[in-house]
């Protein structure tokens, strides 16, 4: 949000410019000496398919660098989109009566957030989700145990039969494109670029298992609990003061 040209001025930038100049000439060296310590992966491909290719040494280290994406593109992204979406005036009330609804611990003002409380801030949650939907675009890397057929019935031939569809080999390692899924109309309705902090929330008039639905076709960071407990702590510091 800053113009490039002030970034030198901005010591929190200018030293994080700079700090990201001593990682990518590490890793450079780290590429010219061979990679050593790593023996199989996904980065040891990328950096081969990079050398192969003949970019140079620098720009291979470049995209190593941005391939650690949980810490350096898609979370400081997220937060900083949460920031801006929780304090629109239709969704900050609702966070911050959750919020100081939840007991404190003992001679502490930190809320006590145990299983039971975390459950009970759905409209928190609701904003992570809905946040993390429109905010992050990668998924975690899974190996593929066994060979299969992935079937593409949404793809129809000119006489309206669906192709065989596409086998992946057992060992492969994939990446799911989620943002397709993510801004889908089928999926999130007529505006599902659009955000709304209650969209994961039960509401009258939706059909039954809809909650369920929305939060099964999520797949920020790669799906499961820990997406939601990555902000959690955030917003409770950040509403509370």
């Amino acid at each position: 949000m800053i113009p490039s040209f002030l970034h030198p001025f901005i010591p929190p930038i200018a030293k994080g410019i700079k700090a990201r100049e001593c990682l990518l000439e590490t890793i450079a060296t780290w590429v010219e000496d061979g990679m050593p310590g790593l023996d199989e992966g996904v980065i040891l491909d990328m950096a081969q398919i990079g050398l192969t290719e003949g970019h140079s040494l620098r720009e291979i280290a470049s995209f190593l660098n941005v391939d650690f994406w949980a810490l350096q593109t898609n979370t400081p992204n997220a937060a900083g989109a949460l920031l801006l979406y929780i304090i629109q005036p239709t969704s900050l009330p609702a966070v911050r009566e959750e919020i100081n609804r939840i007991p404190t611990k003992i001679d502490s003002p930190t809320p006590d957030l145990d299983m039971k409380a975390l459950a009970s801030i759905e409209m928190v949650s609701s904003c992570v989700q809905k946040t993390l939907r429109l905010n992050t675009s990668s998924y975690s890397i899974r190996v593929m145990e066994e060979s299969f057929i992935l079937p593409t019935s949404v793809i129809r031939d000119v006489n309206g039969a669906p192709p065989p569809g596409y086998l992946i080999q057992g060992g492969s390692r994939i990446i799911c494109s989620t943002r397709a899924a993510h801004i889908s109309g089928a999926i999130w309705g007529s505006n599902p670029s659009m955000w709304d902090g209650a969209r994961f929330l039960e509401r009258e008039g939706d059909e039954a298992g809809m909650k369920i639905k929305k939060a099964r076709e999520m797949r920020g960071f790669g799906g499961g609990v820990s997406i939601v407990c990555l902000f959690i702590s955030f917003i409770f510091n950040w509403c509370k003061y």
